[in-house]
């Protein structure tokens, strides 16, 4: 029987930034990661382009060379049993570990209603492989859902009928409204190109949202890493990670948020019980990937959810290079969607966060001949 201070049980982002917190904080305590493979997922190519929003890429590494340095101990096993009066962990190898602390970071099952041969639910790596495996004979895919992966899935998806059925009346409704849908739909017929018409024409709108009926807001719920190898390539990672005391301050569980920084956060706060506040990188919603060969990047309160009425939504939209809408309350911006090189994360990422006043220039903030930035420096 193994015995430790930690237990991390998963492979994904937030367990290894759990890792990484845990014995940053904590250079002498044993720390055992358990998984069923010992290919982990780790954040690379890390580049930040504002105070909170951060660009980076999801790859799978081998453990040893994750963790070279760091001193953990790693186990290729399932968890079988979860004693949680007693702390300890029955592994399908019928190894026993036994724990002062444990991380619970092994992800969700995706809601898989077709039990068939014929059908694949997409949830990781592993179920993208299996896609590209079965597509390769395929002469025609039925695409079922409206999220970031079946988004992803229908733009990569190439050389093949694709039929794609949603219950919405626009696509990709779990992120976007129907106005940056229909900015997104002519892609689906002739693609994403990179030279752009020099006739596009910014065109500039703003209306007021007073009720729910006059919304066409629509709730999100970001999705996880899921597909960066084979010929197919999806969105980058968003997780929704805090910890719970479950009974009690010893087990901290992740639900959804930002793996890295929450897993993180979880680490520190193993280590440091209910003295641990939380880190600035909380204060606002940040997230960066990309749709249809766009950047896209969402801050703050970006679909109007929990935005006080009535606000103001302020769009300009350039045909085929880019799309920005910024939820206004009370003369601040509360939220904003930026899709393609528009070059106004960093600006709008500081409205936010400072709550700024924008009343005086909110006519002219987004006139593509007006650098933003000129107005609050």
């Amino acid at each position: 029987m193994a015995s430790c201070s930690y237990v991390i049980v998963g492979g994904g982002v937030a367990a290894v930034s759990c890792v990484e917190e845990l014995r940053a904080m904590d250079d002498k305590a044993r720390i055992i990661v358990v998984s069923s493979s010992q290919l982990i997922k780790t954040v690379v190519n890390q580049q930040k382009i504002g105070q909170l929003t951060e660009l980076f890429d999801i790859a799978e590494q081998q453990v040893t060379s994750v963790f070279a340095g760091l001193n953990v101990t790693f186990v290729k096993a399932t968890v079988t049993h979860w004693d949680w009066k007693n702390k300890e962990l029955l592994l399908d190898n019928d190894e026993r570990i036994t724990y002062d602390k444990l991380c619970i970071a092994t992800g969700g099952r995706p809601k898989a209603n077709f039990q068939h041969a014929l059908s694949i639910s997409i949830r990781d790596t592993e179920t993208v492989d299996r896609l590209r495996t079965r597509i390769k004979d395929a002469k025609r895919v039925l695409v079922i859902g409206n999220g970031g992966i079946a988004t992803e899935i229908v733009h990569e998806l190439k050389n093949i009928e694709i039929i794609w059925a949603i219950r919405h009346s626009s696509i990709s409704a779990t992120f976007f409204d129907e106005g940056a849908a229909e900015f997104f739909k002519p892609m689906l017929v002739h693609g994403w190109r990179k030279e752009k018409s020099n006739n596009t024409v910014p065109k500039r709108y703003r209306f007021t949202v007073e009720n729910e009926g006059e919304s066409g807001v629509v709730g999100c719920a970001l999705g996880p890493e899921w597909a960066s190898t084979a010929d197919i390539s999806g969105a980058l990672s968003v997780y929704y990670i805090f910890y719970i005391s479950y009974p009690s301050s010893l087990i901290y569980m992740r639900l959804w948020t930002q793996a890295r920084q929450m897993g993180a956060y979880c680490g520190r706060a193993m280590v440091l019980g209910d003295a641990i506040s939380l880190d600035f990188c909380f204060e606002m919603f940040t997230h960066v990937t990309s749709f249809f060969g766009f950047k896209v990047i969402f801050l703050g309160r970006f679909n109007g959810e929990g935005v006080e009425k009535p606000f103001r939504i302020l769009l300009r939209i350039t045909k085929d290079t880019e799309y920005v809408k910024l939820i206004v309350a009370n003369g601040r911006i509360q939220g904003a969607v930026l899709v393609g090189e528009t070059d106004l994360e960093e600006t709008i990422e500081n409205l936010i966060l400072n709550q700024i006043d924008i009343s005086q220039v909110e006519e002219g903030l987004l006139d593509p001949d007006i650098e933003v930035a000129d107005y609050f420096d």
